[in-house]
């Protein structure tokens, strides 16, 4: 069967707009909305983000109805554009608890602990007025699998909201938290899990993996 030169050309055209245009949908537009390759928004708010060999993953709140704890929700990319939707690593429980109805879960961050082999997450744990002030810890096999909850402390003492995570190195992991009642405080652990030591002059926690 013969097929025009100028008929291939004219595919090989359409082909290209239609894979461009799907590519354009998917970038990344700042203050705009991200949208994952399954066409949804990318529910990951007060996200982190680890790399694991060659893909990177993205772990957030999942806000899709409402500001009260319902998932958090993970997603894989290999180039920070795309990105996959992966499934909810903690989700909400029924009855009382740190995860349960009307609870708050913010910023998730996860590193990975080389002694023990598994992923390790701290986020912010709080009451709907935000009275708790709690620092949480989770544990998984795998960096987007399910994670197992453990518990939730308030790190040497302080309060802990806004926080953030960081594995230097030596396997040296600082937890970096906001007590508003004092000063930012900054500490470190040995292990990724307390004990904790404080930081001069700061409120970050570390511990070693």
């Amino acid at each position: 069967m013969f097929t025009s030169p100028r008929r291939s050309l004219l595919s090989v055209a359409l082909v290209a707009t239609a894979l461009s245009g799907a590519h354009a949908s998917l970038q990344i537009v700042p203050g705009g909305t991200w949208t994952a390759d399954n066409g949804e928004h990318v529910q990951a708010h007060g996200a982190g983000v680890i790399k694991v060999n060659d893909t990177w993953y993205m772990m957030g709140e999942d806000k899709t109805n409402g500001s009260a704890f319902q998932n958090v929700n993970c997603y894989s990319s290999r180039d920070l554009v795309r990105w996959h939707y992966e499934g909810a690593l903690l989700s909400r429980t029924a009855g009382a608890g740190d995860l349960g109805p009307n609870r708050v879960l913010e910023r998730p961050k996860v590193i990975y602990n080389d002694r023990t082999r598994k992923y390790v997450m701290w986020m912010h744990i709080d009451s709907s007025n935000y009275g708790d002030a709690k620092a949480g810890v989770a544990v998984g096999d795998s960096v987007c699998g399910k994670y197992k909850y453990l518990n939730s402390s308030r790190p040497l003492g302080f309060q802990s909201r806004d926080s953030g995570l960081f594995k230097d190195d030596d396997g040296t992991a600082y937890l970096l938290t906001e007590d508003a009642a004092a000063q930012p405080t900054s500490g470190k652990s040995a292990s990724s899990r307390p004990p904790w030591s404080r930081s001069p002059g700061a409120t970050t926690c570390s511990a070693r993996t």
